[in-house]
């Protein structure tokens, strides 16, 4: 994935729609267009997985599940670079440095370095034995972490990811473990809704709210300058604009009362990684 540059006049930038998750800067009659790296942090009650979620990987399929170790590091490395070399997480990233980002980052997993790997984390192999998608897992002090959770695009909507991750939360469920922890960048669309429909929820983040307020004000505003708005999505995009200053609000407040890390979750799920796991 590359930045998008696109030449335009001022007044033309003002008017140009903008996502959630992305920066956009003007300079010298150019409009620069790329990802910001907000990580949302999303939880999940591994009670109330759907027990169907994911049942079966579909009899067509000569994939074999099992479980991962340190021996399929080449092969997740590539399913690393498939997954995510075209991603926003590597924007204007060549492939070379996409796939050494990733085998140090697997090679992190396998440390330990974001908590101790959890045996239940997941592999599907090809007769070959290339990988075709994995979830691995880490434990923390607030519960367990989806820590990479990959598909290469061949295997794409297919249900693997569901399969994987639904498989896991419900063991995590049975050995009494209630949460399950996870992040997204928010300018990862197809990550994003997964997680929503999987069930996940955001966490309250401070940063995060102030981002959406921020959004929906430069929304109306644009809306408002173009003429071209109804009183219905005038109405509704105040109310998103109210929703979030209120969410920024209590944050705040909550923040000053108990410390800035309790409105990060990020933060937190960092610190609880850095604590000695349960016995």
């Amino acid at each position: 994935m590359k930045s998008l540059r696109i030449a335009m006049s001022i007044d033309d930038f003002r008017s140009f729609p903008r996502k959630l998750g992305w920066r956009y800067e003007y300079t010298g009659g150019i409009a620069t267009i790329t990802p910001r790296h907000n990580i949302v942090v999303a939880k999940v009650s591994t009670a109330n997985v759907d027990a169907e979620a994911g049942d079966s990987l579909g009899s067509s399929e000569s994939l074999v599940e099992k479980r991962v170790s340190r021996e399929d590091l080449f092969e997740l490395t590539e399913l690393f670079t498939a997954s995510f070399g075209d991603a926003v997480e590597y924007c204007d990233v060549d492939q070379g440095t996409a796939r050494e980002s990733g085998r140090s980052s697997l090679q992190g997993y396998f440390d330990g370095l974001r908590g101790p790997p959890l045996e239940i984390s997941t592999v599907l192999v090809d007769e070959s034995g290339a990988a075709a998608a994995a979830a691995l897992f880490v434990e923390t002090g607030l519960g367990a972490l989806l820590d990479l959770l990959m598909v290469h695009p061949h295997f794409h909507r297919r249900g693997f990811a569901t399969t994987l991750v639904a498989a896991v939360a419900r063991e995590l469920s049975a050995s009494d473990v209630e949460h399950l922890f996870s992040c997204y960048r928010l300018a990862n669309d197809p990550s994003s809704t997964w997680h929503r429909r999987f069930g996940f929820v955001d966490e309250p983040d401070l940063q995060l709210a102030q981002e959406k307020r921020d959004h929906y004000r430069h929304e109306l505003e644009r809306r408002v300058r173009s003429g071209l708005i109804s009183l219905e999505e005038r109405t509704r995009l105040e109310a998103e604009i109210f929703r979030w200053q209120s969410e920024v609000s209590t944050l705040e407040t909550h923040a000053r009362q108990n410390g800035q890390e309790s409105v990060a979750p990020f933060l937190r799920l960092r610190s609880a990684t850095s604590r000695p796991s349960r016995a």
